[in-house]
Formats: structure tokens, sequence, C-alpha cells
């Protein structure tokens, strides 16, 4: 998609709701190496409870949270 966009020299804006990478700062790595110095970043917060929800969903995860998922979203929360 990226490339796609590159190749007809159009400009874009992406939105992110959420990252695979370990820590935000990888995040940044890669979009900077992606597509540059960025002009604008939104930073968007979400309670707890919401997160959990949507990470159940993501990871096909009923009932309650294992305790290393907890233990990865408590440290993504840092």
């Amino acid at each position: 998609m990226i490339e796609n966009d590159r190749l007809r020299d159009e400009k874009f804006i992406y939105l992110f709701d959420g990252f695979l990478h370990k820590t935000p700062a990888e995040f940044i790595d890669f979009s900077v190496g992606q597509f540059g110095a960025e002009l604008a970043w939104i930073h968007c917060q979400m309670d707890n409870k919401k997160i959990e929800e949507r990470y159940k969903q993501a990871k096909e995860i009923e009932g309650d949270l294992p305790e290393d998922a907890v233990a990865e979203l408590q440290e993504q929360a840092k």
C-alpha cells in the first residue's frame, strides 16, 4: 500500500491503530524509516478494560487473560 502511494507520488495520512513493535520507540523508528519525519503525532489513550477486550479479540482469547498477556500489556503501558 505504502509503496503504491510512493509510485503515484501522492501524499496520504496514515492512521495506525496499534503497532506490532515491542516499544513505541521501535514503532517510531519503523515509521520514520518508511515515511520520513512526521509532521504531527496524535497520541490517543484508552482505558485498560477496553485494551484488554481488544487484545482478547485480536488474539482470540476467551475468559481471563493469561498472566503473560497481562504482563505484556502492563509493559506496553509504560
